[in-house]
């Protein structure tokens, strides 16, 4: 019986799906969609890369933090120094990797904006 009730929900889901794609090109004429930031996809997508990045910078701050101050508060107990120094090691990971992604989109935006220029 679930089994019946899930491929009836898949059935009608991917049918649903379909009718919008096979749709979109004639409702896209009479709908005009503006996006909320103001601009258009390419300036909404690095709004939002900018905002993750401020955001990740402020997570890594207090992982940091944090890992610092179970480190600091272990008062010898291994556990906790090895959670601290884990912490620590992968807040340094994840800004690592975070910088590297805003290079790549800092390298990226200024080559898209030379070869295709407004």
């Amino acid at each position: 019986m679930k089994t019946k009730i899930s491929n009836f929900i898949n059935k009608i889901f991917f049918t649903s799906v379909l009718f919008l794609i096979s749709s979109k090109s004639v409702l896209a004429e009479d709908f005009n969609l503006e996006s909320p930031v103001g601009g258009d996809l390419q300036d909404f997508l690095l709004k939002a890369a900018k905002f993750l990045t401020i955001v990740a910078a402020v997570g890594f701050l207090f992982m940091l933090l944090y890992g610092g101050f179970i480190y600091l508060t272990s008062e010898g107990n291994a556990e906790n120094e090895e959670k601290g120094k884990k912490t620590i090691v992968w807040a340094i990971t994840g800004i690592i990797i975070v910088s590297g992604v805003y290079l790549l989109k800092q390298y990226l935006e200024t080559n898209i904006k030379t070869v295709f220029p407004e």
